[in-house]
């Protein structure tokens, strides 16, 4: 499996998997294949509020690491 890069916000995640103890869906998520197709992106919007959006890579079933996080 090739590694994806998601943009999400990280808030509703961890709220989400702390409720559930389950991992949280991906499917309302901006994916991407490409990380610096997915950091260009995340980086230009306009939309994405800052300190709550992160771009995480998930491979092999896991989030792997937070890719970016505006600090």
């Amino acid at each position: 499996m090739k590694p994806r890069y998601i943009i999400v916000d990280k808030e509703k995640r961890d709220d989400f998997e702390m409720k559930w103890q389950i991992p949280y869906g991906y499917s309302t998520c901006r994916i991407f294949e490409d990380e610096d197709e997915a950091l260009n992106q995340y980086k230009k919007s306009t939309v994405l509020e800052p300190n709550r959006f992160i771009l995480e890579k998930y491979d092999m079933g896991y989030k792997e690491e937070i890719i970016y996080e505006e600090a």
